[in-house]
């Protein structure tokens, strides 16, 4: 069963630009309505609509946040992409698939 990495909805509180954006991914994946393109220029839009021009970068920032995060745990999840469970040592880890 494939696994994917969305947009992070909840960090420390509940981002609802963030649960606006989302479903975006997920209309690419189940449907395939929207290219992986479109769904970042929907996700920047979102962005746009609740930060006005600050809001130009926020999904670009949030992905090399999240990158970042994810590396001082040993984890590679890169945000709007598909990860695989692999095994190694006895331990599970997600990867990029």
């Amino acid at each position: 069963m494939p696994v994917y990495v969305g947009v992070p909805i909840v960090s420390c509180h509940t981002n609802y630009d963030c649960v606006l954006a989302a479903p975006y991914y997920l209309l690419h994946l189940q449907y395939g309505t929207l290219t992986h393109e479109q769904v970042q220029e929907k996700i920047a839009e979102v962005f746009g609509a609740f930060y006005g021009d600050a809001g130009d970068g926020v999904f670009g920032k949030m992905c090399s946040y999240f990158d970042s995060l994810c590396s001082k745990n040993g984890a590679d999840l890169p945000l709007l992409h598909q990860v695989k469970t692999v095994r190694a040592g006895g331990v599970y880890s997600l990867v990029p698939a």
